[in-house]
C-alpha cells in the first residue's frame, strides 16, 4: 500500500502538521530512552497488535527496506498519541473499524487475518474514509478521514526514523554543526567549453 501515497505528498503535508511541531527529534529520543521493543502503556496489547498489523501493510518490507514496525514506528506513534489525546481516539476509532470489518468478513480480528486480507480491508477502509470529503488532510481536520490519519502517522514515523535515513542515503546534519565539506571543484570539466568560440558580443 505504500506506493499509493508518494513521499513528496507526505513531506508537503507534513509541513502543515501540528504533530510534527512536537519535534520529531524529541519523540524519537523518548522512543530510544524507553527501548524500541518495550511496549508503552498508551495502547492496550490488542490495539498495539492491530496498529502493528496495519502499519506493516501500509509500509511492508520490500526492496531491501524494512517494514514499518521494524524501525520502531509503533513505538513512535504511541509517543505521539500520549501527547495528543484526541489523536489517540481517532487512531483507536480507525483500528476499531478495521477490526469490525475483519470480524464481519473473515470471523477473525484484523491482526489475525492474512496479509492479503488486511490489504483488502485497508483498501476498503480508504475508499470509505474518502467519501465524505477530500483525502490527504494531515490529521488536522480528521473526523471525515480516519484512514488518512492512520496512514499519515505511519508515514511520519517511518520516514523520520533514524534507522531509515541511511537506507535512503540521507544523513542528518544538525544546524549547530558545520555540515559536510564540499568537494573541490574539478576545473578540467570546463576544458571543452573553453575551446568553443564566443557566442556573445563583448560590450565596452
Amino acid at each position: 500500500m505504500a506506493k499509493e501515497f508518494s513521499r513528496r505528498s507526505f513531506l508537503q503535508q507534513s509541513a502543515k502538521s501540528s504533530v510534527l511541531a512536537l519535534s520529531v527529534g524529541s519523540i524519537w529520543a523518548e522512543v530510544q530512552k524507553a527501548g524500541s521493543t518495550k511496549p508503552r502503556s498508551i495502547l492496550s496489547v490488542a490495539y498495539r497488535e492491530k496498529l502493528r498489523a496495519a502499519a506493516d501493510e501500509i509500509i511492508p518490507a520490500a526492496g531491501g527496506m524494512p517494514a514499518a514496525s521494524q524501525v520502531g514506528a509503533v513505538s513512535y506513534i504511541e509517543v505521539v498519541l500520549a501527547k495528543v489525546p484526541e489523536l489517540k481516539k481517532q487512531v483507536q476509532a480507525a483500528l476499531n473499524q478495521l477490526d469490525t470489518r475483519a470480524q464481519s468478513l473473515f470471523k477473525q480480528s484484523f491482526a489475525k487475518v492474512s496479509s492479503a486480507e488486511r490489504v483488502e480491508l485497508l483498501r476498503a477502509f480508504q475508499e470509505q474514509s474518502e467519501r465524505p470529503g477530500p483525502a490527504g488532510t494531515l490529521y488536522a481536520s480528521i473526523p471525515t478521514n480516519l484512514f488518512a490519519t492512520l496512514r499519515d502517522l505511519v508515514y511520519e514515523a517511518y520516514y523520520t526514523s533514524p534507522k531509515v535515513w541511511p537506507l535512503l542515503g540521507y544523513k542528518l546534519y544538525p544546524t549547530n554543526d558545520a555540515g559536510p565539506d564540499m568537494k573541490p571543484f574539478d576545473d578540467t570539466i570546463l576544458a571543452e567549453i573553453r575551446k568553443r568560440p564566443k557566442n556573445y558580443r563583448e560590450v565596452k
